[in-house]
């Protein structure tokens, strides 16, 4: 990007030579494609999980939680429609309830909740 301004710059006669000539960047490094897991995948994940976090592989996949938040959600945190996912507070790594990250106590997020997620959280 900043070569490409100074070099605009000696077009534009601002400049009689670009300081970054000679400067060799690093190649384009592509990423490989993302591969989401497919419905099976992730119940047999939940399957091999303790029972009591089970629901936090759906959470985390289909809601975008992290780890935390995920451990920390109970059933008042569902909306009485039941599209909603309010997230009040996340488990630290001290296994202590803490208020979410960058928030504070009282502070919550609400998160669109899929049916798909909502029906895992039901068994």
């Amino acid at each position: 990007m900043i070569n490409a301004v100074f070099n605009e710059a000696v077009r534009d006669k601002k400049l009689i030579e670009s300081p970054c000539t000679g400067i060799e960047v690093p190649a384009v490094v592509h990423a490989a494609d993302f591969v989401l897991p497919t419905a099976g995948q992730l119940d047999g994940l939940a399957a091999e999980v303790p029972a009591r976090w089970a629901a936090s592989v759906w959470l985390m996949f289909g809601c975008g939680l992290r780890v935390g938040e995920a451990l920390a959600v109970n059933v008042g945190c569902r909306s009485g429609d039941g599209r909603t996912l309010r997230v009040r507070e996340q488990v630290s790594t001290t296994a202590q309830l803490r208020p979410l990250k960058f928030r504070k106590r009282g502070d919550f997020r609400d998160v669109p909740l899929p049916r798909y997620v909502s029906e895992a959280l039901d068994k």
